[in-house]
């Protein structure tokens, strides 16, 4: 399921993810950026769910907008969503496209491939496709002052944000509970920016999640603790080295 949060402003799109690829027993199985982007114009298409397929529907978005245009190819996305309607657990994805409308400047479309009717849904300044349906307020994260600049202010909450839907257990998903509630935003977060001068992308954070292990935002790491000061491949290494010798 993972994380991924987007803010439409006047002058940028932000989006927010989590790297964690997982298996249908919720292990974790890989951490890696879950965004999409355009060497050539301000795009980048986020995706959650089914990797492979999200993989496969943003490189089409980011290659027909490279072609079309943003509008052109949101119109012509539009037309062909039902070959991408899908209810099943292991291959449903969602899918942010963001990029610089003709017509509107900064814009974000949020695609479910599991919603009946299917479309390009825009829904305001901010969207969560993520592990919970609590606002800003529930989490405890403050509001945008007047005035406040926008990446700053983004940039501040960008992690404690994902921090809450890390720590959110999710019972199941549509048709289907989970032997145990699962916690499935981990590996790392990281901050995209789409403005008319195009795409950044930056890991803001790392999480000490192991592969081959559920995520688990309570248990404190061995590792952190025994090796401080490293970072996460030295502190897997130091680890391995010391698992030899006991």
């Amino acid at each position: 399921m993972s994380a991924v949060v987007s803010i439409e402003t006047p002058t940028a799109v932000f989006i927010i993810t989590d790297g964690a690829i997982y298996d249908a027993d919720n292990i974790l199985l890989d951490v890696r950026r879950k965004v999409t982007v355009s060497e050539r114009v301000p795009a980048a298409v986020a995706t959650r769910g089914n990797q492979g397929v999200g993989d496969y529907f943003a490189a089409k978005i980011i290659d027909a907008i490279e072609r079309m245009g943003f509008d052109a190819a949101m119109i012509a996305l539009a037309d062909v969503l039902p070959q991408f309607a899908d209810k099943d657990r292991m291959t449903k994805f969602e899918a942010t496209i963001a990029g610089i409308s003709e017509e509107y400047g900064p814009r974000r479309l949020v695609f479910r491939s599991d919603v009946d009717p299917l479309a390009l849904e825009h829904d305001g300044v901010g969207s969560s496709c993520a592990t919970s349906d609590a606002g800003l307020v529930e989490m405890g994260i403050r509001g945008r002052a007047p005035l406040e600049p926008w990446k700053g202010y983004i940039r501040e909450i960008a992690i404690p944000i994902m921090q809450f839907y890390r720590e959110a257990a999710v019972p199941g998903v549509k048709g289907e509970t989970f032997a145990q509630p699962a916690h499935l935003v981990g590996g790392q977060v990281d901050f995209t920016i789409i403005t008319r001068q195009g795409v950044t992308v930056e890991t803001i954070h790392r999480w000490d999640d192991k592969l081959g292990e559920r995520i688990a935002p309570f248990v404190k790491r061995q590792t952190v603790k025994a090796f401080p000061g490293l970072n996460r491949q030295q502190r897997r290494a130091a680890e391995r080295a010391l698992s030899k010798t006991a």
